[in-house]
């Protein structure tokens, strides 16, 4: 039954932010050219224009976000898990909770830069098709990781976080490289600085096993 419903959980979780993201998007949304947004990086200086790149990555950050958090729910609920391997997702819940606060904020004050086409390269690439995203687990990935117990669960735990910290790094890194907004800026420095601490974290947790 934990299986089950652990399996359930995480597609619902990943089903519902897609909706709740696509339903803010939407709001106040007549078609034509998307209006220019504008923030300040400070909340106090002079604010810039928020490109449909900058939209692009907060809204993929929320999903992997999202992703991660579900990850950890599911390990937690799994018997046999190592102290070890429950304190590495028990701290990796709470970074992705204190992250999505901000980017949840920022994809509803955003949505009106939401690109209204998809772009061949950059953030914006394959814009909506999340189950393509690097690093993001498959279905049946997900379903794996539910079904297992102990050991064998910790180590699809770290397989999939590893692959999915990877594609957040490599979103951040290639978001930082096009010049973002300086929020955006801001957020993605800190996501390569977690993303790097976390693979640590993991390999190390690998070299105890």
């Amino acid at each position: 039954m934990r299986n089950a419903v652990a399996a359930v959980g995480l597609v619902v979780a990943l089903s519902t932010a897609a909706v709740a993201i696509a339903f803010a998007a939407m709001a106040g949304r007549p078609g034509g050219e998307a209006p220019t947004v504008m923030a300040s990086p400070s909340g106090t200086g002079p604010a810039e224009p928020i490109s449909a790149s900058d939209f692009c990555f907060v809204e993929s950050m929320i999903f992997y976000r999202v992703e991660a958090r579900e990850l950890g729910v599911v390990l937690l609920d799994t018997p046999e898990v190592s102290p070890d391997a429950e304190e590495v997702a028990t701290e990796s819940i709470a970074e992705q909770d204190a992250a999505l606060d901000a980017l949840r904020e920022q994809y509803v004050a955003w949505s009106a830069a939401k690109p209204l086409e998809r772009s061949d390269d950059g953030p914006c690439a394959g814009h909506g098709a999340h189950a393509d995203m690097p690093g993001l687990p498959t279905a049946a990935q997900r379903t794996e990781l539910a079904s297992a117990t102990g050991a064998d669960a910790e180590r699809l735990y770290i397989a999939l976080l590893q692959g999915q910290t990877a594609g957040v790094i490599d979103l951040a890194t290639e978001t930082l490289a096009g010049g973002p907004h300086g929020v955006v800026r801001a957020t993605a420095e800190e996501a390569v600085a977690q993303g790097e601490g976390m693979l640590g974290t993991l390999e190390e947790l690998v070299q105890q096993q």
